[in-house]
């Protein structure tokens, strides 16, 4: 039955690990552009100017150096070991590398995390114990066998992706705006608004209706992958769900790369059937032997479901050790998402007024006239989402 729940197909692996390092170098190269402002004691955020365990994060290369170039250095060394993993090249030792400096990368300017750093960091964790690049890889060029692939390991995954679905629904059956009668008001959120999701604002109780149907659609995905199912049908309507959802929730506010970081983790999950049938690529069984591997896969399922029983009951007090055993590994991790605690969500636009001696006011971040109007969308007033999460989380948080 555990088998059947944590099958994982190779060439799925394969998929996943191609798009996961594709990610990752769009990432960095959409960070570069702020290098220093981001990641240098030039910037937003010196080193001497936060503290890694007010973040949830112990420890960080990049907190090495504030100067820019050391940065770069990191940056350039990431981006060849993404390559390393895309190209299937030295495939495990790429995957660590590509882990270890993500996790320090987000260490350095916690101010710029999101949901996307989160799921992007945990998805890139389990592949590390998982085989993805036994096929279409420079690995599969030189080995003469496949490697085993552990059945802790790959339920871990599939686990992981139960834990982000159910912990973001059953934080909304919390939320008092989810269980009023206009959750809708998520999207009145001004700095993620897109034109579409403010098109829809004029149909309250029909997007009421919707919006209230995402919940038990949260819920149902992880039910499926739950379910022993060796044809892979549950899981392929599971899958479906799952892209309807996130494109879905990509049209009607502005999310980042969220969306993508989503979809790739299920492309590691996409069953046998969806492939074609190759007599090289015979039906995977997982491996339930003990190994080292599997000892360690079996000791993070139990950190992650403690972590995501504590996003749901947060207030409570938790044991120290908890948070430092996920720290040090790396995988802290938060998904409540669009479900406020309260029945306020913090909201507005962001405002840099520069006042002369002489002239009208003017705003700095454009350089024309000061001005009071709400501009639409105010979600594409920011130079780019890193931005727009440094400001939330410097005012919100």
């Amino acid at each position: 039955m555990l088998k059947q729940i944590a099958s994982l197909d190779r060439r799925s692996l394969a998929l996943g690990r191609i798009t996961l390092a594709a990610l990752i170098l769009i990432d960095l190269g959409m960070r570069a552009t702020d290098l220093r402002a981001h990641y240098s004691d030039e910037g937003v955020l010196s080193r001497s100017a936060f503290s890694f365990r007010d973040w949830d994060f112990l420890w960080s290369l990049h907190a090495l150096s504030g100067d820019t170039f050391f940065q770069a250095a990191l940056f350039l060394i990431a981006a060849v070991l993404a390559i390393s993993m895309l190209l299937g090249f030295h495939t495990f030792a790429a995957t660590v590398g590509s882990f270890v400096l993500l996790l320090s990368l987000q260490a350095r300017n916690p101010l710029l995390r999101d949901g996307q750093d989160d799921t992007l960091k945990v998805l890139l964790f389990w592949c590390m114990f998982l085989p993805c690049g036994d096929v279409w890889s420079f690995d599969a060029q030189r080995k003469q066998n496949r490697e085993a692939i552990s059945l802790t390991a790959s339920f871990g995954l599939v686990w992981q992706t139960c834990i982000i679905y159910t912990v973001a629904g059953l934080s909304k059956l919390q939320s008092p705006i989810w269980r009023s009668s206009s959750p809708y008001r998520v999207l009145c959120v001004d700095r993620y608004e897109t034109t579409f999701g403010r098109l829809l604002l004029d149909h309250p109780s029909a997007l009421a209706f919707a919006m209230h149907g995402l919940i038990p659609l949260e819920l149902a995905i992880p039910f499926l992958l739950l379910i022993p199912d060796r044809r892979g049908i549950l899981r392929t309507i599971a899958a479906f769900l799952a892209f309807g959802f996130h494109f879905g929730l990509s049209r009607v506010l502005e999310l980042g790369s969220f969306p993508y970081v989503s979809l790739a983790g299920w492309l590691l999950l996409i069953p046998t059937s969806w492939w074609p049938k190759d007599s090289k690529m015979p039906l995977y069984e997982p491996d339930s032997s003990i190994k080292a591997s599997s000892v360690f896969s079996g000791i993070f399922i139990i950190l992650i479901t403690l972590l995501g029983i504590q996003n749901l009951r947060f207030e409570e007090k938790w044991p120290d050790a908890l948070s430092v055993a996920s720290e040090v590994v790396g995988l802290q991790q938060w998904w409540v998402v669009f479900a406020p605690r309260h029945d306020v969500i913090d909201d507005g636009w962001f405002l840099t007024a520069g006042f002369f001696t002489s002239g009208p006011p003017l705003d700095l971040r454009t350089g024309a006239p000061l001005s009071w109007d709400k501009p639409f969308p105010v979600s594409q007033t920011f130079k780019n989402v890193r931005w727009r999460h440094y400001l939330s989380n410097l005012f919100f948080r």
